[in-house]
Formats: structure tokens, C-alpha cells, sequence
């Protein structure tokens, strides 16, 4: 598992600058919280965020890639509170290199 990225951006932007005929919906999975509701964890009545969520989030989103081809990075952040994590994939094959931003926001119901 890569190591969190030290200072916190609401957007991860890798440097993508290549133009490429595909478009991100074409190799990006979509995925939501409630995803992970088995994954997430609570303490003292709160929820939060830890590095196994993490895991599994990134795990879901790799194994849902919609291209059989190409190369995958990722780097991630979790917030001071371990409520909401950031992570960006980037995704490169030959010249063409695409990025999709993720955020997984985690409140409890009341």
C-alpha cells in the first residue's frame, strides 16, 4: 500500500497533459460509500476512516477498471478527522494517460 501523500489538496492532480481519444468514463469505475459499509469502522460512536478502508477502497476501484490494458498508479490522503479520503488513479497506456479523483466523505446518521 503506498504512503499517504504529507499535505492534504482537495484535488491529487497527477500531470496529465497527454491528449488521448478516451474518456475517463470509459476506464473509470464508479463507486460510492454505502460500497463499503462493511469495511467501515466505529469508535466511541463515531465513524472513521483507517488504512484498511483504504485498501478496500482502492482494491474495489483497481479491480473495476473498465480496460484490460495499460498501467495504474494511485496515491491517497485521509483527512485530520479520518472522515473523508481523497485518493487519485491514473491510468496510462502508450500516449495516452487519464486521472479520475475519488472522495469518500463518512458521517453517521442521526
Amino acid at each position: 500500500m503506498q504512503k499517504s501523500i504529507p499535505s492534504l489538496k482537495k484535488q491529487l492532480d497527477f500531470d496529465v497533459k497527454s491528449d488521448t481519444d478516451y474518456k475517463d468514463s470509459d476506464v473509470f469505475p464508479n463507486i460510492y460509500a454505502n460500497d463499503f459499509y462493511d469495511t467501515i469502522k466505529v469508535k466511541n460512536g463515531e465513524v472513521y476512516i483507517d488504512e484498511w478502508l483504504v485498501e478496500n477502497v482502492i482494491k474495489e476501484i483497481v479491480s473495476k477498471i473498465k480496460v484490460a490494458f495499460g498501467t495504474v498508479n494511485f496515491r491517497y490522503q485521509i483527512d485530520e478527522k479520518k472522515e473523508t479520503i481523497y485518493i487519485e488513479i491514473l491510468w496510462k497506456y502508450k500516449k495516452h494517460m487519464l486521472n479520475r479523483n475519488y472522495k469518500i466523505s463518512l458521517y453517521q446518521d442521526i
